[in-house]
């Protein structure tokens, strides 16, 4: 089995550039041969159209040379918010994604946390959550978590093994003002862990701070898969007494961040040879 890594590209086994052209096209160049009786593992993100138009290319030179992908791990999913038509003159985002990992050909895909189950293809593309984000070893954890609403709690709470598990009720008042009501049940001087999958502008987690400070909740923390701005995380950092993040859409590791912001790589070196080991290789 052979490697490629865009993820970590020092880690790569098959070494490779990406030419810019003057008309600013992406091109791949792999620097080192790849041998045709071994099969391909692939770790990347997808954070925008230029990711998916690189990884469609390594598709295309595999498939002239006849390398079959076994394996490709996303750490981010490009669109996998928009997996639902907002009108008819808009397009299923989503649906477009998937037809250009279809196109990949790999055995098989596993996207961490994907957001969406409409994207999960039985046997073709899977979801693919670390446990160790959600219940890191060694970290304080409060005994109470808040999912920010319903459809979280139940893809989460499993991660969990504890009574104190709530949900939130979400309602938008308007684009840019969010209203969110608590389970009664609450008590205030409680430490609560907000988790989720993404943040985005911040809106629904300051919302959540806004609503627990109301009840007297003030040991409030956050854990994210996905953290896509800088700004709303600096500006919850002041509020959360701790925040986890992993690099899933960036490398957030590599920017410099309030102390109290922790990143977790989304996909170590370790855990990859560890997918090989699982896959007998």
């Amino acid at each position: 089995m052979q490697i490629i890594n865009f993820l970590y590209p020092e880690k790569s086994e098959i070494k490779y550039r990406i030419d810019t052209y003057p008309d600013s096209q992406s091109h791949l160049v792999l620097e080192s041969e790849m041998d045709r009786r071994k099969s391909l593992l692939i770790y990347t993100r997808l954070s925008n159209l230029n990711d998916i138009w690189i990884l469609m290319q390594l598709a295309d030179i595999c498939h002239r040379q006849g390398i079959q992908i076994s394996y490709l791990q996303i750490a981010y999913l490009f669109a996998a918010r928009t997996d639902r038509l907002f009108s008819f003159n808009e397009a299923l985002d989503l649906e477009l994604v998937k037809k250009c990992l279809i196109f990949v050909q790999a055995q098989q895909i596993l996207v961490l946390d994907p957001h969406s189950k409409r994207l999960i293809t039985e046997g073709v593309i899977d979801n693919d959550w670390p446990a160790f984000f959600a219940l890191e070893p060694g970290s304080n954890i409060p005994e109470n978590v808040l999912f920010p609403d319903e459809g979280a709690y139940h893809r989460y709470s499993e991660l969990f093994d504890f009574d104190t598990t709530y949900y939130a009720a979400k309602h938008r008042i308007s684009r840019d003002k969010l209203e969110v009501k608590l389970p009664s049940r609450i008590k205030p001087n409680t430490s609560i862990l907000v988790f989720d999958d993404l943040c985005d502008g911040g809106g629904t987690f300051f919302a959540i701070y806004k609503a627990l400070q109301d009840m007297g909740v003030t040991d409030v923390h956050l854990r994210v898969t996905h953290a896509i701005q800088k700004e709303p995380l600096v500006k919850l950092s002041e509020l959360y007494k701790t925040i986890t993040i992993t690099n899933s859409y960036k490398d957030w590791d590599k920017e410099e961040l309030p102390n109290n912001i922790k990143v977790i790589k989304a996909v170590s070196y370790t855990h990859l040879r560890a997918h090989e080991t699982s896959l007998h290789l």
